[in-house]
């Protein structure tokens, strides 16, 4: 969680810088704003207050056309991104440009439900355009009125030929002023050349640079190469080079454009990052060097080092924090670098920590969105983890409360149950030794002398029918031993299930008596529904939580019972394979759809209608064979039955 809590600081960071250099805003699907940064106050000078809710259409500032805000509209609502410059007005009236670039967020159906705008002011940027713009006219203006002087003066100088001689030394200096003046035209027309030449790459440059920084994805090597280039292309610069520090200020890594590969090779390793390149990195300013060899700062060149003697070093911050320098030493033309130069290095350096700043932004999202997908995911298995654990507690609990109301009516019948089949001993015995007396005494009968009482004696033993009632105490207290003793079994197998005099911990068990346990319990459930057949293979005793395995079998029976709509069959088998045994329980029942077997074992998964079941049976079941580390297979076809066979161990291996 503290990682969680640096990180959301960090990113918090991050934004706050952003919101330094960006003017960001959110507006919904019409266009109404939802949310500006405090840049976008600061340059609109409108507070958020008059922002939020207004349409966009408030800060119009009438420079542009329906036409340009039609196909603006057109690009952002079909779900692409769009860039470009716009000039709005402020509240107090005043014209700024920006350089926009609007991303719809758009929603499921793929339709824009929000759009994000990120602009970067470039007044200044416009208001040199418009001064070279203005220089521009001014001198072809200057031009054509200086041709048009000349061209009058020569045809003044035609008309007046007779005259010749006189105006001979006018001539001479007219023509002096018009070399002179054509001379200034073609430096003034080359000064002007380049600097369209330098305004058309400075351009092209920066859409390229937006591009970067709309794409929102993260920039490496190829983006720094392709910096050093346009930077050696503005300022006319021979050589280029790139040094990017890390967090303790050592140099880990340096890009350099302009040097063969041969004089590479001579060089050799990296720079130690020391002299010019390192005071450059500390002063975090932009810094202007006629001579490299005369700077107290410099620390010279290694051997094979091409020889260079200017420079033009701008610092690279991101975030506020220096990162590293790009400097330019040598330009083609010979001349030191001037301040052109380094107001192009500004502008450009700017731009590229907006694409920097926005990509290690980008990066960080990432990684948040990472992480909290890591952070969901395992949210997610803990809740699965805890469902399932209280699905074990809740059938855990329900099983102690079966068990201990079962050991409870155990202990309860087993002490009358045992008075009545010790009483019933007894009364056995005394039964046969009335019936031995009794036949003593129809023996005696024949000598009594008394003929009445030996008629009463006969009339008697007719009417009660004596030989029939000695042959009925027999069958009478066979049948109720017989009855009592299923009582006791009964009860013997509820102490079994419930296991009420043994701990549930790993013991050797036997397989077959706790089916039978388990059967005898269940047989209320499943006599009306099906017969039961058993095929039991030699098995020897499990090491095994024997209650718990119980819980298990009957389950299985249970299901296999609920399966059958009309009277069917259920097939309990066992047998070994190897240090494995298996238990089978097979049905005649309706079977299991195709498209559920994957989901029986899941938590409150159930077929059964509302009420009838939990869906917790077999994910418990699941979970204890699990345990055992053992596994269950499921075979079942629709209309025909399911085969469910579990697979347990020997011997438990304890697992790490």
């Amino acid at each position: 969680m503290s990682e969680t809590q640096d990180f959301l600081h960090e990113l918090r960071m991050l934004k706050e810088a952003i919101d330094q250099h960006a003017i960001i805003s959110i507006a919904d699907a019409s266009g109404n704003i939802i949310h500006v940064n405090d840049k976008f106050c600061q340059v609109s000078k409108y507070s958020r207050a008059e922002l939020t809710g207004k349409n966009h259409r408030m800060l119009k500032s009438g420079i542009h056309d329906a036409k340009f805000f039609d196909e603006l509209w057109q690009t952002i609502s079909s779900g692409r991104t769009w860039h470009g410059d716009i000039c709005n007005r402020n509240k107090e009236g005043g014209l700024y440009w920006v350089a926009s670039t609007i991303v719809p967020s758009l929603d499921e159906n793929g339709l824009p439900r929000k759009y994000i705008s990120i602009r970067t002011e470039i007044t200044g940027v416009k208001q040199i355009e418009a001064e070279l713009a203005l220089g521009k006219a001014e001198l072809e203006k200057r031009v054509w009125q200086r041709t048009a002087e000349l061209e009058d003066a020569l045809r003044a100088s035609k008309l007046a030929h007779d005259e010749a001689q006189a105006h001979y030394a006018v001539m001479k200096m007219a023509q002096a002023e018009m070399r002179q003046s054509e001379a200034d035209k073609n430096k003034q027309m080359d000064a002007l050349a380049e600097a369209n030449v330098r305004m058309v790459l400075f351009h092209a440059t920066m859409e390229e640079l937006r591009r970067y920084s709309a794409s929102l994805t993260h920039v490496g090597e190829e983006f720094s190469y392709k910096v050093l280039r346009d930077a050696m292309s503005l300022t006319g610069a021979k050589y280029g080079a790139m040094g990017l520090f890390d967090a303790d200020g050592k140099l880990g890594k340096f890009l350099t454009e302009g040097i063969s590969e041969a004089e590479r090779q001579k060089i050799g390793a990296y720079p130690a990052g020391k002299g010019l390149l390192h005071a450059l990195f500390k002063e975090g300013m932009i810094t202007r060097v006629n001579c490299i060899a005369d700077d107290p700062r410099s620390c010279g060149f290694p051997p094979g080092h091409p020889p260079m003697n200017n420079l033009l070093g701008v610092p690279l911050m991101v975030n506020g924090i220096t990162k590293g320098v790009i400097y330019m030493t040598d330009k083609h033309s010979g001349e030191p670098f001037s301040e052109s130069d380094e107001m192009y290095m500004d502008l450009l350096t700017t731009e590229v920590m907006h694409v920097l700043e926005r990509s290690e932004l980008m990066g960080s999202l990432h990684d948040s969105n990472r992480a909290l997908m890591q952070e969901k995911s395992e949210q997610h298995k803990l809740i699965t983890q805890l469902q399932e654990a209280q699905s074990h507690l809740l059938q855990s609990e329900k099983m102690a409360s079966i068990g201990q109301l079962a050991a409870g009516v155990a202990h309860e019948i087993n002490n009358p149950i045992g008075y009545v089949y010790s009483n019933l001993g007894t009364l056995e015995k005394y039964v046969q030794d009335l019936i031995g007396m009794l036949a003593n005494y129809e023996q005696a009968e024949g000598v009594i002398a008394d003929a009445e009482v030996r008629s009463r004696l006969q009339t008697a033993r007719q009417k009660l029918d004596l030989a029939f009632i000695k042959e009925d105490l027999r069958a009478l207290m066979d049948e109720s031993k017989d009855g009592i003793t299923r009582v006791k079994n009964i009860v013997q197998n509820l102490k079994d299930f419930s296991h009420v005099d043994a701990a549930d911990e790993w013991q050797y068990a036997d397989l077959h008596a706790g089916l039978n346990s388990t059967l005898n319990i269940v047989n209320n459930e499943i006599k009306y529904k099906a017969d039961v057949v058993k095929e039991y293979g030699d098995l020897p005793q499990v090491e095994c939580l024997p209650s718990q395995l119980n819980q298990v079998f009957m389950n299985l029976l249970v299901n296999a019972s609920h399966a059958i709509e009309e009277r069917g069959l259920i097939t309990v088998r066992t047998g070994q394979a190897g240090e494995e045994v298996w238990v089978e329980v097979e049905d005649t029942g309706k079977g299991i759809a195709p498209e559920n077997l994957q989901k029986i074992f899941d938590p409150f998964f159930t077929t059964k209608p509302i009420g009838k079941g939990t869906g917790l049976g077999l994910s418990l079941s699941y979970g204890i064979v699990q345990k055992h580390n053992g596994r269950i297979e499921v075979q079942s076809e629709a209309g025909k039955g399911t085969k469910f066979r579990v697979w347990l161990p020997l011997r438990h291996v304890q697992k790490d």
